[in-house]
């Protein structure tokens, strides 16, 4: 469109310039030549470029010039020729341009569900929640979101999602930035005009004359923080409490408490331009949770928080929830310790789709399939070393200067397989590495601790093979092993119970010092997810 603007300006203006010029010459001699049809033909031309009849319009009132040509086909003078096809021209391209538009705005809408109407990749718990959704009036949440859909320059920001959340529930959003989050919040709380899809809360349609009716029953704490900078935290809660409809009467007692309970401390007083990111934050999410909204749409509500600040914020949002008003609540976060504590359901996004859906241990129990197990290993003891320097005749305060001395001596006290550990890239030799670069003689009982630990290690890994037969190490440290273990191994499911067992049984043979199992963290398959796009 700017093309064309700029074509219609750099050929109407000059040309409407030069064709003035040459038309009053050959008027005056009142005659029309063979090289004066060219002019008719140009002229005809011309005419349907709007700027071209304005200038000559223009430039016919300014020079008084209303020539007429003695031929009788020109019944009109050029003054209102041209007057007339400015005007003429000026409808045709309005008309133009919104058939344009509606045929455009056709083929978007055609195309976004041509692509995403059935899509075959979803998951089935997401199919299962755009059917119970598709199959639930709007009426019976009290947030109903059915095929959203929203395209910023040819790019679909969010794509086909549906979800419903009812009163007393948690749902939370999950995704990487850029997945759609905030958009389908903006969609909501008409920031954004969507591209398809319904949004109903409490059963009234967001995008229609209604939605003014449902406001007053929700709070919404945006990503980014919005407040008005001359004003202090209690003015802003007093001045919200009062758009909220809170009676002036308890009003002063709701905003006390609300800044008891966000401990804004001295800072209740201080101009919202003064505070800290954090309490801007704090600030927002308190203004969003004012009168006991049955609908909360918080997107990061306690981003840049300390972790006594973001406890405080998730026992007032359980409160709400589990509370007389039992609000439905619709959350954003990238704390997957905040989704855990909170959420009864969640959706993991991703390039705007849902990539997943389910509660949180379902979506463990599903996508989870492996058990991570933390071991400590027992230190050697000082006797187990003395025996080793006897049996060997080794002086007890000999020291080592080289690692082939250090290798040399592993292989002395039997423990070929353990002297080849001793690399640089092991955490447990590190220490003697840095030693040998800084030309640091090392202990003789030194290398043979290291020799003992690394032979617990490689007992304690055969052992775990010969019981579980498959597992993957993925974190080293001077003391202690990581491992992940699958949840199958040989078609053979391993349970928690069976993991617990295993560990239990190296702590009682003295393998190991102590011991943690953990199932599958909602973060690790967060990040899984996260890493297939």
């Amino acid at each position: 469109m700017l093309t064309v603007q700029l074509i219609f300006i750099f050929i109407g203006i000059p040309t409407a310039f030069i064709m003035m010029n040459y038309t009053p010459q050959y008027l005056r001699k009142g005659k029309l030549e063979d090289e004066e049809v060219g002019y008719i033909i140009l002229h005809a031309v011309f005419q349907f470029v709007p700027l071209y009849n304005i200038v000559i319009t223009l430039l016919t009132i300014v020079l008084n010039l209303e020539p007429s040509p003695k031929r009788n086909c020109w019944r009109f003078s050029y003054f209102y020729s041209w007057l007339i096809m400015a005007i003429g021209s000026f409808l045709l391209y309005f008309l133009l341009i919104g058939i344009i538009e509606v045929v455009s705005a056709r083929n978007k809408r055609s195309n976004i569900d041509k692509g995403y109407l059935h899509d075959l990749g979803k998951d089935e718990d997401v199919l299962k929640e755009e059917e119970r959704v598709k199959g639930e009036l709007p009426s019976n949440s009290a947030v109903y979101v059915r095929r959203a859909k929203k395209k910023y320059n040819n790019v679909l920001a969010v794509k086909d999602v549906s979800f419903a959340v009812n009163k007393g529930e948690v749902f939370a959003l999950l995704g990487v930035s850029g997945a759609g989050k905030t958009t389908t919040f903006k969609m909501i709380t008409l920031q954004v005009q969507p591209d398809g899809g319904s949004f109903y809360l409490k059963g009234i349609n967001m995008h229609s004359e209604e939605s003014n009716l449902v406001k007053h029953s929700v709070g919404y704490c945006p990503q980014d923080d919005v407040l008005i900078d001359h004003l202090t935290v209690k003015e802003h809660l007093n001045f919200y409490a009062a758009i909220k409809g809170i009676p002036s009467d308890i009003r002063r007692e709701v905003v006390n408490n609300m800044i008891d309970a966000f401990n804004f401390g001295k800072d209740a007083n201080k101009r919202a331009w003064k505070l800290s990111g954090g309490n801007k934050r704090k600030l927002s999410t308190a203004i969003a949770l004012l009168g006991h909204p049955e609908i909360l749409l918080l997107d990061e509500p306690t981003k840049g928080l300390d972790p006594r600040n973001r406890r405080a914020i998730w026992d007032i949002i359980r409160r709400e929830v589990a509370g007389e008003v039992k609000s439905a609540v619709v959350l954003t976060s990238h704390l997957m310790e905040e989704v855990e504590a909170l959420a009864t359901k969640v959706a993991i996004m991703v390039s705007g789709n849902f990539h997943c859906f389910g509660s949180n241990q379902h979506l463990k129990n599903k996508y989870g399939n492996s058990y991570d197990m933390e071991l400590t290993m027992l230190r050697p003891l000082p006797a187990d070393i003395q025996n080793i320097l006897r049996s060997f005749g080794i002086p007890e305060n000999s020291m080592i200067d080289t690692l082939a001395k250090a290798q040399s001596l592993l292989y002395r006290i039997e423990m070929q397989e353990e002297s080849k550990k001793l690399v640089s890239v092991n955490p447990r030799a590190r220490h003697i590495f840095e030693s040998f670069e800084c030309n640091i003689e090392i202990p003789v009982v030194t290398i043979i601790e290291f020799g003992l630990v690394e032979k617990l290690i490689i007992s304690v890994l055969n052992r775990i093979k010969d019981i579980l037969t498959s597992y993957s190490i993925i974190e080293e440290t001077a003391m202690k092993l990581k491992l992940k273990i699958p949840r199958v191994i040989d078609k053979r499911r391993i349970t928690f119970g069976k993991i617990f067992k295993y560990a239990e049984e190296l702590k009682a043979s003295g393998y190991i010092a102590d011991y943690a199992i953990y199932e599958t963290r909602l973060e690790h398959i967060f990040q899984s997810f996260a890493n297939q796009f």
